[in-house]
């Protein structure tokens, strides 16, 4: 699987293209920073990159893209990450698998996914016989999916589902009329709106309680580089507030725009569905005890773990780093 990179300089110096860093920037200390790739998920740290946060916490944050969070997990096992974020859900197989990791902090608390449906599909009830476009069979997004068939009536068997993990794929399969429904991330959603696709469903606004995306490490890692963890978690938990900040708009959608190469009106568009709606970003950075619960509940009712295994929340979470 090809990777992508991009490098966390610390902001305004690198951004204006001095040429000659600082001192601050020449001593950073690097970390190597693993991500599915470059969407609104991970907005705070391109505002931490280019307000110069992570540059405050003597850090430089090299990226590489995996385009799959289990790889994001598995690369940081191996050594090849430092520090990665992934969904909860893969950290939580990984370290049932006896993976050595830990969840040190969460990053997304919400799921920031829209089912959308070709122009005929106006409800449930019409997808009755079609084709639906999920990222994995084993997903709590495919769980999300499946219930609220049942719930508004249907039986899971009633639609036809195919898998892919990427989400450009999923578009173009909906584009291209190989499926009627698909599961889209920003900016998708709003670029199929914009070509006349129906809001199916709005899984943010469904799927309160379980959290999406953590940053996780190895604990060895963690035990010998605690000042570049903390400082990491400092500068995000700095931009989140900035993010939020309404007087910050324009500036957080201009910031989004470069690595994820959104037009503005996408982006602005996303600001206002994050900030406004979806809520998924928190200063605190902790994970809340019942996001684990349910997720791990969830995986024993989809039988992928034991009912009398070990689940204890500290076997999964380390939050000893995170930002006072």
């Amino acid at each position: 699987m090809r990777a992508t990179r991009r490098t966390f300089v610390g902001g305004a110096v690198a951004s204006a293209g001095l040429g000659v860093a600082a001192p601050a920037i020449a001593l950073a200390r690097v970390l190597r920073y693993g991500d599915v790739s470059p969407l609104p998920m991970s907005w705070p740290l391109y505002i931490a990159d280019r307000k110069g946060f992570f540059r405050d916490e003597g850090l430089t944050v090299e990226t590489v893209y995996t385009n799959s969070n289990p790889a994001v997990a598995q690369q940081t096992v191996a050594g090849s990450f430092d520090l990665g974020a992934t969904t909860y859900e893969s950290a939580v197989r990984a370290i049932v698998g006896e993976a050595p990791l830990r969840i040190h902090a969460s990053l997304m608390r919400a799921f920031p996914y829209m089912v959308m449906s070709s122009p005929e599909i106006k409800s449930v009830a019409d997808m009755r016989g079609k084709t639906v476009s999920l990222p994995l069979v084993k997903s709590l997004i495919t769980v999300f999916w499946n219930r609220w068939l049942v719930e508004n009536g249907m039986k899971v068997t009633d639609v036809d589902q195919i898998y892919d993990p990427a989400t450009p794929n999923r578009f173009a399969a909906l584009k291209s009329k190989s499926v009627h429904a698909a599961v889209l991330s920003q900016p998708f959603d709003w670029v199929a709106m914009s070509e006349g696709f129906n809001k199916l469903l709005d899984l943010g606004a469904r799927v309160r309680d379980y959290g999406f995306t953590a940053f996780v490490a190895r604990p060895d890692w963690a035990a010998s580089h605690g000042g570049e963890l903390r400082g990491f978690l400092r500068a995000v938990s700095r931009a989140v507030p900035y993010l939020d900040d309404p007087a910050h708009r324009e500036e957080c959608a201009e910031i989004l725009m470069g690595p994820t190469k959104m037009s503005r009106e996408n982006a602005l568009r996303s600001w206002d569905y994050y900030v406004g709606e979806l809520r998924p970003f928190d200063k605190s950075l902790d994970l809340p005890a019942r996001q684990l619960e349910l997720l791990v509940g969830t995986l024993i009712e989809m039988g992928d773990f034991k009912r009398d295994g070990d689940y204890r929340p500290e076997r999964f979470v380390d939050p000893s780093f995170l930002p006072v």
